[in-house]
């Protein structure tokens, strides 16, 4: 390292400027009078600093009086001793004689508990190993691996000034003889006694490996090649061994030393961090954090004691406080953010507990608890629909304190404004499912219309992959209100984008499953009618205009239809449908053939003789078919009338809850249970459709039982089957089992 510059002093300012004017009356008296007058120069020289660990301030010590020389190093610690040989050849000559033994002695018993110097070693070599990182070998510094057995410390086992061997691969022979000799002369020689080894951990691997000095090995060849009478090997391998094995006692005692000093030192750091831990806080409670401090949990404590500025083992002084204030400032404000989040959100949840408890009072008076719920409930706003409400999203929202609002408030809203609250709430909804049908209906005459949700051609499908979305349920206004995909068990941040975040928290946590409705019943939540284009045709078939004619008006049409694409397959029998039906049977039949406004002709009216015959008997199948707990079949939404518990999308789920929730021996559809989108098959599928046989077919035992179980009729002007009797027979069987479908 090269020197410093020296520093200039009092002294020297008053050499210069004693310099300066020596040069000045020199220059003065031997220089012509210059013509013009010359700018004297003027030096600065900075002032003193006392600069702390300044070089030279112990620079006059080797002058001091040799008593007090040693008074002063018999009170140093072994490191300082150390470090003051090294300033000076003077010093490093004084102190490494074996005269200044009794200093070293002294300085050792500075420190508490030091093990006694081990017999192989010097007193400057000790106090190297125990109190400096250098590498003994290049002298790297901040090197914590000691090689206790050898007394060394080294960066690694590589090091090009450790000399260190394996002794697994790089003994040399003559040691090896060595051994094998020995083992001839006496077999209880514990041969791993000769050298001192050390365990060393492999940075390739999880194993360790050991090595040994170069020099202790070639120090063992050299004095064995000097013996020659066997008693003398073995005196030699005896001495050997006890010397090592003391070797080995005195090291451990040296690394159980250092391991206790470094736990120590850890203890000391830690007790320093805490203190200035506490300073800290106390600090932040000074200046107005206490609060924020309070609210801290424990990830934000543990990311607070993880600062630099706060996990340093180091006093807080005003100074390194007014450094570190600013930190601390932005660390505690985002605390602060979140602590003030909280008890917003916590004054949102109280307060619609409020409203929670005015709701349900005003529930209790309208007598919805005293009876079973139906459908018509289904199509109310629930709580979370008028949390959100202006009325009542003021009273939640409000800044003021929690004395201001109270239940009373709420529940005169519900008293005074219950219907038109209702009412408001549906002209919404309806007015975003207007949207919807405007723009599916975009193009043609039908969305200029007055009420274009009562028209037939306006139906909804559910696009979440629900059991409706994937059976292609028609939902119809304001049925679809009631379908639980638009209450979803937990609702998004998006379902109202106006609605202030932490509101939506506390809804979370207040209102019940499904208690909140989706603000947005866009396409990509509720699809306008995914069958339109088929609707059309089927509607023009019946001689109606899709325009115009409306949905009551259809099924309250009397006309029947034939499919003229499977009559072409099979003419001796013909499924006659109403118009949903028809509708229903091309998309699940006929999806893959051509678009069916290009197929017009495929539907054909039914003469209104066997149209009434039909009708009669779609009827009484309608009626078994709401018979029964699973009337409806699997994969529809069913709700409880007994409780506001979510739907379930199987009816044997739902009256299992009805039985062993309610205490019901049996659930009644339409009584203990009902269907949440409509309470009939045609709302979503149209009536049970029949067929009509030829008379050929009367000896057909399986249309026989088709008939006799009013599923079919016969009728004169279909032909025989054109297919032999085997045949016919496996295709008729296909048929039966596709019609039941």
């Amino acid at each position: 390292m090269p020197p410093r510059k020296k520093a200039k002093t009092a002294s020297s300012k008053k050499a210069v400027e004693q310099t300066l004017d020596d040069n000045r009356a020199t220059s003065s008296s031997n220089a012509t009078p210059p013509s013009e007058p010359v700018a004297e120069q003027v030096v600065v020289v900075k002032p003193f600093r006392n600069v702390r660990g300044r070089r030279g301030g112990l620079a006059d010590m080797p002058k001091m009086p040799i008593d007090i020389l040693l008074e002063i190093m018999a009170l140093l610690h072994p490191r300082d001793l150390l470090n003051l040989a090294r300033t000076t050849k003077e010093f490093r000559a004084f102190l490494m004689s074996r005269n200044s033994a009794s200093l070293w002695k002294a300085a050792r018993k500075q420190v508490p508990g030091l093990p006694d110097l081990p017999y192989w070693l010097s007193e400057p070599a000790y106090a190297n190993l125990m109190f400096f990182t250098y590498c003994h070998g290049c002298l790297k510094p901040n090197i914590q691996s000691v090689y206790w057995r050898l007394c060394a410390r080294y960066c690694n086992d590589e090091c090009p000034g450790a000399k260190l061997i394996r002794p697994t691969y790089c003994l040399p022979a003559a040691f090896k003889q060595a051994c094998t000799n020995l083992l001839e002369l006496d077999k209880t020689l514990n041969l791993d006694l000769f050298l001192q080894y050390q365990l060393v951990p492999s940075n390739r691997c999880c194993r360790q490996y050991v090595v040994c000095a170069q020099s202790e090995v070639d120090e063992f060849c050299r004095e064995w090649k000097e013996l020659k009478s066997d008693a003398d090997k073995l005196r030699f391998a005896k001495e050997r061994q006890e010397r090592a094995q003391e070797r080995k006692n005195i090291t451990s005692t040296l690394e159980i030393w250092a391991r206790g000093r470094r736990q120590d030192r850890r203890e000391e750091l830690q007790a320093l961090r805490c203190e200035r831990f506490a300073a800290i806080k106390t600090r932040l409670r000074q200046e107005g954090w206490g609060a924020d401090y309070d609210f801290m949990n424990s990830s934000d404590h543990y990311a607070f004691s993880r600062l630099t500025s706060v996990n340093k083992a180091a006093k807080l002084t005003d100074k390194a406080w007014n450094n570190i204030r600013d930190d601390m400032s932005k660390f505690m404000q985002t605390v602060r953010n979140r602590r003030l989040q909280h008890e917003r959100r916590q004054r949102f949840i109280a307060r619609l507990q409020m409203l929670h408890k005015a709701f349900n009072e005003h529930l209790t008076g309208l007598g919805h608890g005293a009876r079973p719920r139906t459908i018509a409930d289904e199509l109310l706003p629930l709580l979370g629909d008028f949390a959100v409400m202006p009325q009542f999203r003021e009273l939640v929202m409000a800044e003021s304190s929690e004395d201001t609002v109270t239940v009373e408030m709420f529940a005169s809203i519900f008293q005074e404004s219950w219907d038109d609250l209702v009412a408001a709430w549906r002209e919404d909804r309806k007015a975003k499912f207007l949207e919807n049908a405007r723009r599916g209906l975009s193009g043609t005459a039908a969305a200029d219309a007055d009420e274009p949700l009562d028209l037939a051609i306006t139906t909804f499908s559910c696009q979440l992959r629900c059991s409706s979305s994937s059976s292609g349920t028609c939902m119809r206004w304001p049925e679809v209100l009631a379908h639980p995909c638009l209450r979803p068990i937990s609702a998004p941040h998006d379902m109202h984008s106006e609605v202030d975040a932490d509101l939506w928290f506390a809804l979370e946590r207040v209102c019940g499953r499904r208690e909140i409705m989706r603000g947005d019943t866009s396409s990509n939540v509720v699809a306008f009618n995914l069958r339109l284009s088929t609707m059309r045709v089927v509607i023009s078939a019946c001689g109606q205009d899709p325009d115009t004619v409306s949905w009551d008006a259809m099924q309250a049409c009397p006309v029947r239809l034939t499919c003229q694409i499977c009559a072409q397959a099979r003419p001796d029998r013909r499924q006659v449908f109403d118009w949903l039906a028809a509708v229903t049977h091309h998309h699940f039949v006929h999806y893959r053939r051509a678009d069916p406004i290009e197929t017009g002709t495929q539907w054909e009216i039914v003469d209104e003789e066997y149209a009434a015959r039909a009708r009669a008997l779609e009827s009484a199948l309608l009626l078994n078919e709401q018979s029964g707990p699973t009337a409806y079949g699997w994969g529809r939404w069913y709700a409880c009338a007994w409780c506001s518990k979510e739907p379930l999308r199987n009816a044997s789920d739902m009256a299992w809850h009805v039985r062993i929730g309610h205490e019901k021996p049996t659930a009644v559809n339409g009584v203990d249970m009902y269907f949440v989108e409509d309470v009939t098959r045609r709302a979503y599928s149209g009536m049970p459709p029949v067929w009509m046989f030829s008379e050929a077919l009367a000896e057909n035992e399986e249309v026989k039982s088709s008939v006799e179980t009013g599923k079919g009729f016969f009728v004169s002007f279909l032909p025989g089957p054109s297919l032999p009797e085997t045949s016919y027979l496996s295709e008729e069987s296909d048929a039966t089992s596709a019609a039941s479908d």
